[in-house]
């Protein structure tokens, strides 16, 4: 097996090397070039994901793009395209939707009855290490991350007929919402804020006609219904190894990529359309 790494920073490229004794290069186009590299997993800046990916690709090699796939629908529909057209695998890492208790986790949300109105809003500190990401021109801001956690909203409830939004930012703070309406009825909020030193509550509600999904007091989510209470929590695992064992997968043509592909831009579709600022 042949592993490379690149970081535009020598001292995060030594690091890499220290932790992962795996050797490193200085230019990422290397990465593209070696015809003993099969895969590459694309996790720069937000605003280089499309340059880096379409590269790959072009190359003839099979891409995982850390979120955001691209920063506008429209170049991420290129990725897909030019993906497609060689037959290769283009993988949103997604790192819940591969978790072994994701159908069950799907199948509880729908539990509730027709859905009423959800609300889930994250939030990422991300430290001092990445104070990049509060430049507009390398990470455009919370819009980016609301496509990361859309997908499993539209996995449980289904089609989207129109979606709403709005982002703003305060100093170097930035934060990002969706609404989104479905055509069985019902609508949720997706939103996600990050910053330096931001708060790190996790919020998220779900009400049906028939039970409902919240916090408790420890922060852990609990199902309800008429008749029953129950926890929501998924089994500990790790989930990068279960991105990384399902993108494989689909290299090996063991499991399809293509459904999740078009959910991811169909997200992507509507955070451009629905969401301002």
């Amino acid at each position: 097996m042949v592993a490379l790494g690149w970081s535009r920073s020598q001292s995060t490229r030594d690091l890499f090397r220290q932790e992962l004794n795996v050797p490193t290069v200085e230019h990422w186009q290397e990465l593209c070039a070696n015809p003993e590299v099969d895969a590459v997993l694309v996790c720069s800046t937000n605003v280089e994901h499309f340059v880096h990916a379409r590269a790959a690709l072009a190359a003839g090699k099979h891409v995982l793009v850390e979120i955001p796939l691209s920063t506008s629908a429209a170049r991420a529909r290129e990725l897909a395209q030019l993906a497609d057209s060689q037959s290769l695998v283009l993988h949103l890492g997604i790192q819940g939707r591969h978790h072994p208790d994701y159908v069950e986790h799907v199948e509880r949300m729908q539990s509730i009855g027709p859905l009423l109105h959800g609300i889930e809003h994250s939030y990422w500190d991300y430290g001092s290490h990445r104070r990049w990401n509060a430049d507009p021109a390398l990470n455009p801001g919370g819009r980016d991350f609301l496509a990361y956690y859309m997908p499993r909203w539209m996995d449980a409830f289904g089609d989207v007929v129109r979606a709403t939004g709005a982002q703003s930012r305060a100093d170097t703070w930035s934060s990002a919402t969706i609404t989104m309406e479905f055509a069985a009825g019902g609508y949720c909020t997706v939103g996600y804020t990050l910053g330096e030193g931001v708060w790190s509550p996790t919020t998220e509600l779900i009400v049906g006609r028939t039970g409902m999904i919240f916090q408790d007091g420890e922060n852990e989510s609990v199902l309800t219904t008429e008749d029953s209470r129950k926890g929501l929590v998924m089994t500990k695992v790790d989930g990068v190894l279960c991105e990384v064992e399902a993108f494989r997968d689909e290299i090996l043509g063991r499991r399809d990529h293509r459904g999740n592909l078009q959910t991811d831009l169909r997200a992507l579709d509507l955070v451009d359309e629905g969401v301002v600022g």
